[in-house]
Parts: structure tokens; sequence; C-alpha cells
């Protein structure tokens, strides 16, 4: 054993291990840029900040999306990065809050989601987040029987507008 601490440069006293090395230590630009989550050594965190990620970049896709199809005016996500900014980071929320949520209600004991699936259904989520929104608005219209506050300024707008033509 101790030849191959010897063999491998690392200085240690007998019966002690060696230091294992600062976190992203020799990954050039990746560890510059992934130290602070590293030195956490926090799953949950590091599961949120990929979904971040992956939420921004689906934003990012939905948005290029619907500037080339034939989306309703009122279905295509619109307002900038300020928009882009709030799909990707409340996809994230929502499917990691989601994740943990039921894996707490299901399972018993400590248990954790697979980060990939984690990743895919945010970047879905935030793809298809202003269609779900659309929809889940309508739903709660129809089942409500009462338009909602947005709906009724809109449709009295329109009204105005046909009174005023000729």
């Amino acid at each position: 054993r101790s030849n191959s601490i010897k063999s491998s440069g690392l200085k240690s006293r007998p019966g002690s291990c060696p230091e294992p090395p600062e976190p992203g230590f020799g990954w050039g630009p990746f560890g510059v840029v992934s130290h602070w989550l590293l030195v956490t050594q926090s799953v949950e965190l590091a599961l949120i900040t990929g979904m971040l990620g992956f939420g921004l970049f689906g934003a990012a896709i939905s948005s290029y999306i619907a500037k080339g199809s034939d989306l309703a005016a009122e279905e295509a996500p619109t307002g900038g990065f300020v928009s882009l900014i709030v799909r990707g980071l409340s996809a994230a929320i929502i499917v990691f809050l989601a994740a943990k949520g039921g894996l707490a209600a299901v399972a018993t004991g400590e248990t954790s989601p697979n980060a990939y699936v984690l990743f895919f259904v945010c970047l879905v989520g935030a793809v298809f987040s202003e269609r779900v929104w659309s929809w889940a608005h309508k739903y709660l219209e129809v089942k409500l029987g009462q338009p909602s506050v947005a709906t009724q300024a809109k449709a009295d707008a329109d009204a105005d507008k046909k009174s005023l033509q000729p």
C-alpha cells in the first residue's frame, strides 16, 4: 500500500490519509466557473442550478421557435430577456419542488431523484410553459364560469373599439 502512495506522488505521513485536492482543481475553465458549487457539496443546489440552466435553455428555445411558427399572438412568448428569465426560473423551481415533494410524499427514507430526468423535464416544461399557462387559464375560466380580469378588460377594449367605428 505504501508503494502505491509513493508512486502516485502524494505525500503522506504513515497512518494518515492524503488531503483531497481542491474541488475543480485541474478542470481548467470549468473548475473556475463551478468551484463555488463544488465547495458546497450540496446535491440539491447542484440540481437546482442545473435545472435553472436547462430551464433558461428551454425558454430560449421556446422564444426562438415562436418567432418562426404560426402561433397565435396570445400564445407566443414575448417580453424579451426578463420573460425568458422568469419562464426558465419558474420551470426550474416548479419541477424541483414537484420532484422533491412528490418523492417525499410517496417514498420512505431519503431518496434522490434522477438528475437527468429532472433536467429533461425542466427543459420540456420551459419550452411549453406558455401553452400550459394558457390552457390552465382557459380551463379555470370555464370551470369558474366567469372570465378573468384580463379577459374582461380585453373584451371591454374590443367593445370600445367597435363602438368608435362608424
